[in-house]
């Protein structure tokens, strides 16, 4: 297994794996806090999607938009907007984005985004 050198770690780093439940998910003090689900989300995706459960010790950085960056977008927008539930609340509440968006507590545009990932169609 590889070794992470504790120096090199920055504040531009968001989160930390070492090994299996030994991880940091880092959130900025510069973001709205209405924003710190939507990191949690994205840093999981990390941790799951390319530390396979902490198997593989990564450091990912805050500002990055590879392949890896979009899959956890992606991993986020699932895990906090399920396709199912989100096509639930878009007829039960008419389609209505700042309805729909407060019930997932996320912003309107992460939603329209979520919507345009899944080919749905918002008024």
């Amino acid at each position: 297994s590889r070794l992470i050198d504790i120096s090199k770690i920055k504040n531009d780093n968001s989160l930390i794996v070492i090994s299996p439940k030994n991880f940091h998910i880092i959130l900025s003090s510069f973001i709205m806090p209405e924003y710190d689900r939507v990191s949690i989300a994205h840093e999981l995706g990390h941790y799951i999607l390319h530390s396979a459960f902490g198997q593989t010790p990564i450091l990912a950085d805050r500002y990055g938009s590879d392949p890896c960056e979009w899959e956890a977008n992606w991993f986020a927008s699932a895990l906090l907007i399920p396709k199912d539930l989100l096509e639930q609340k878009i007829q039960e509440h008419n389609a209505n984005r700042w309805i729909i968006a407060s019930l997932f507590k996320i912003k309107t545009h992460y939603l329209e985004q979520r919507c345009e990932q899944l080919g749905i169609n918002l008024r």
